[in-house]
């Protein structure tokens, strides 16, 4: 197996030689034009994702060639190539050095394509070792280029690479912000592979945010365009479809799907997304109560890890192998091989920890739930009361406005009387209508009142009077009436005046609240009752 694996790497390494001395042969016969120089970045552009020397071998020759040619612009250029064929190999520490002189080159010539291709590049470095705010710095300098460019298909790239830091440092409705953007760019340039790509994480940040309808939206979207299944996407969208589904308690098609996801995973060799579609169907078996399939699935999760980790390793002894061997040196391998037994130890102690962690999270949820259900409880008791305070409070200003409009009856058929009564008769009937006018005045229905309106909505007249101190005990009590959304008639029916009046008071109302004219003062006062509710 070893010696097999070596003639493949001697193999791999042969035909990776002979493909870039080909290139060199043709990038030396090409005389010193534009084109020469364009050729480099349009080659490199072929093996981005696969070849790292290749890739350094020929941004060097056109450091070279730039110089010689006494081109300023393309140096950046050829240093972000230089960049991503380290950050190909793992080295970040390089591709940054790289990636900041492309970008100090860049600015200097004042070349925004060079200015948001090092910005971006710099971004995904920072979001790769976990420095979320350096990664979103960058990629919003990255936005910033290109929008000045207004270079469509590179505005894509760079909302989408800005979405993904957002995403990452859980600034979700900003990377959401991100995501629509570049949807809208994929869309324009026909891009639909990209444009399914968005919405797959666009639906993977909506489940985070439980907003399950708009994800379900996004996902099926990008389902309709992963239509084949040998699509390199569809298993993370699998994936976020059973998560979908497990929120929406829609188990049975949520391990449909998840089971979909580690079969395709399994069939591309795709031990990423293997890892992760284990990893939520573990969660989704416990949240079922199923723990005998989720104890099952830690356990081929479990054997994965394994696999893959002691792949990684394994394949880091196999090609220092082939090195030493030309140099007749075992020392590393050793080191290595001891590495690989470390790392299954701690792997066997990081199972044992995981069973204790999934035993301890069941006892949490257990009490959680008891918790959450007597919070419940208390709630709804709190919610009734509130319920039939309000009903009190309603019912108490009804019978205060029928109590006044019989007063104001009262009053209008007492002067109808005393027109056609004799003089001593209107005396008695000029008192009584002086008791009339009395009750209007009396205070203690208006305190009855004030008191339940507190028990409904405390602290409203303090905080009023705080914010407005200049308001006097009339404005406060119109400002309740209109809380309660009274009409003018209402309102003179409780406050014994004439509509005239409560439309004059109300007018000097505003006045001392600085409403401008188009400011509605009912609206005014029931944000304010909201505001005062979210601040207790």
């Amino acid at each position: 197996m070893r010696s097999t694996l070596l003639l493949i790497l001697l193999f791999s390494y042969a035909v990776a030689s002979a493909q870039l001395d080909s290139l060199k042969q043709v990038l030396a016969e090409m005389p010193d034009t534009e084109e020469k120089l364009n050729w480099i970045p349009r080659t490199c552009f072929a093996y981005r994702k696969s070849d790292p020397d290749i890739l350094e071998a020929l941004a060097q020759e056109g450091l070279v060639i730039a110089k010689r040619m006494e081109n300023q612009h393309m140096p950046a250029v050829y240093n972000n190539i230089l960049g991503s064929a380290y950050w190909l190999r793992g080295d970040n520490e390089n591709a940054t050095i790289y990636y900041l002189e492309a970008l100090r080159i860049g600015t200097e010539n004042e070349d925004y394509r060079s200015i948001a291709s090092s910005n971006s590049n710099l971004g995904n470095v920072y979001d790769a070792i976990g420095n979320y705010e350096k990664a979103i710095d960058h990629g919003r300098l990255a936005v910033a280029a290109a929008e000045a460019m207004q270079d469509t298909v590179r505005l894509a790239s760079v909302y989408l690479n800005l979405g993904k830091s957002l995403a990452e440092n859980q600034v979700l409705d900003t990377a959401l912000f991100y995501f629509y953007k570049a949807i809208a760019f994929k869309q324009l340039i026909g891009d639909v592979d990209g444009e399914a790509l968005l919405h797959n994480n666009v639906g993977s940040i909506l489940l985070r945010m439980d907003s399950l309808d708009a994800a379900e939206i996004h996902l099926k979207k990008a389902n309709a365009t992963f239509e084949n299944e040998r699509h390199f996407l569809v298993n993370d969208l699998y994936s976020n479809l059973g998560v979908l589904y497990a929120k929406r308690g829609r188990f049975k098609l949520a391990h449909s799907y998840l089971d979909s996801a580690i079969r395709m995973s399994q069939t591309g060799d795709d031990k990423i997304s293997l890892i992760h579609a284990y990893q939520e169907k573990r969660d989704i078996s416990a949240a079922e109560g199923n723990y005998r399939e989720a104890f099952d699935v830690f356990s081929k999760l479990y054997e994965l890890d394994q696999s893959f980790r002691g792949e990684e390793v394994q394949k880091k002894v196999e090609v220092l192998q082939l090195k030493y061997e030309e140099e007749k040196n075992q020392k590393q391998i050793a080191l290595l091989e001891k590495e690989k037994a470390e790392e299954q130890l701690f792997l066997f102690r990081t199972m044992i920890t995981g069973v204790f962690v999934i035993i301890s999270l069941l006892f949490m949820i257990l009490i959680l739930r008891l918790k959450v259900n007597n919070s419940k409880l208390k709630e709804k008791d709190l919610q009734n009361q509130l319920i039939q305070k309000k009903k009190e409070l309603t019912s108490y200003a009804l019978n205060f406005i029928q109590k006044n409009e019989l007063m104001s009856d009262l009053t209008e058929k007492i002067n109808e009387l005393k027109k056609e009564s004799l003089p001593d008769t209107n005396k008695g009937l000029s008192k009584l209508n002086h008791l009339i006018s009395d009750s209007f005045r009396i205070d203690q229905d208006w305190e009855n009142f004030k008191l339940m309106f507190e028990e409904v909505h405390p602290d409203f007249f303090t905080l009023l009077k705080k914010q407005y101190a200049e308001l006097s005990n009339a404005e406060l009590k119109l400002s309740a009436l209109l809380r309660l959304n009274m009409n003018l008639k209402e309102s003179s029916r409780v406050l014994g005046i004439s509509p005239e009046s409560v439309k004059t008071a109300r007018y000097r109302l505003r006045k001392k609240l600085k409403l401008e004219h188009d400011d509605n003062l009912v609206d005014f006062f029931l944000k304010f009752n909201d505001e005062l509710t979210a601040s207790n």
